[in-house]
């Protein structure tokens, strides 16, 4: 940044850095304004599926009451440091200390139903989140041996609340053998609207790309900016 380069980051936390780390993101902010570039933290999840996709899609409604998104991964061919990241192989009580740890969980779902609730026009005032370990119902021979009852995988939700009612669900499955592998997201509003992507965005490759179609797109932005901040196509 202090060279004149903008940045395209695949740093989940800084898809909406403001979430956890105001006083940072205020400072990375005013570099960016001082040095005349953009910082951007992109890619598939968060940057796409569950936050830049529900802001689109709200553009063909009226007013959104409420949004779901959910994003379901078979781990059976994915890469070990995700299984990792998910408690693959792990017993119950290992995944209950690991997440007490901040060992495992997926990093950036806070962070995807803030984004999506912005850029939906929703005004959240309260956020949670949940983690829990998917168990296997039987012994399952993938990347990483699975004996039945050992974690397959895990469910992590974040909800989002204003006035006391909740008005976006973020859901995100990453387990071995995951049924039904998709990405989906309903909106209730006038009219409704659901999409459902067959199979998902592929991981590893939708990530890649978003990240070359961001770095296009940058040039032409100033500031710690967001993924809402992109065009809505290529540039």
């Amino acid at each position: 940044m202090k060279s004149g380069l903008n940045v395209v980051s695949t740093c989940e936390e800084l898809a909406y850095p403001w979430l956890s780390h105001e006083e940072e993101a205020d400072a990375l902010d005013a570099l960016c304004e001082r040095n005349d570039v953009a910082v951007l933290g992109a890619g598939v999840n968060p940057g796409l599926a569950l936050d830049r996709l529900p802001a689109l899609l709200s553009q063909g409604t009226g007013e959104v009451r409420r949004l779901e998104a959910r994003r379901v991964v078979d781990l059976t061919s994915r890469r070990p440091a995700l299984l990792a990241k998910a408690g693959v192989g792990l017993t119950e009580a290992q995944f209950q200390q690991a997440v007490e740890a901040d060992e495992i969980g997926h990093a950036g779902l806070a962070q995807s139903a803030t984004l999506a609730a912005l850029g939906s026009g929703l005004d959240l005032d309260e956020l949670e989140e949940d983690v829990e370990p998917i168990l296997a119902t039987r012994d399952l021979a993938g990347p990483v041996p699975v004996a039945k009852g050992n974690v397959a995988g895990i469910r992590q939700i974040a909800r989002g609340w204003q006035d006391g009612r909740e008005v976006v669900r973020i859901e995100l499955v990453l387990a071995l053998g995951a049924e039904d592998p998709r990405d989906e997201v309903t909106l209730d509003a006038s009219p409704p609207l659901r999409l459902i992507v067959p199979g998902g965005f592929p991981g590893e490759a939708s990530t890649a790309w978003s990240v070359v179609h961001a770095a296009a797109a940058v040039p032409m932005m100033q500031g710690l900016v967001t993924v809402l901040d992109l065009p809505p196509g290529r540039s």
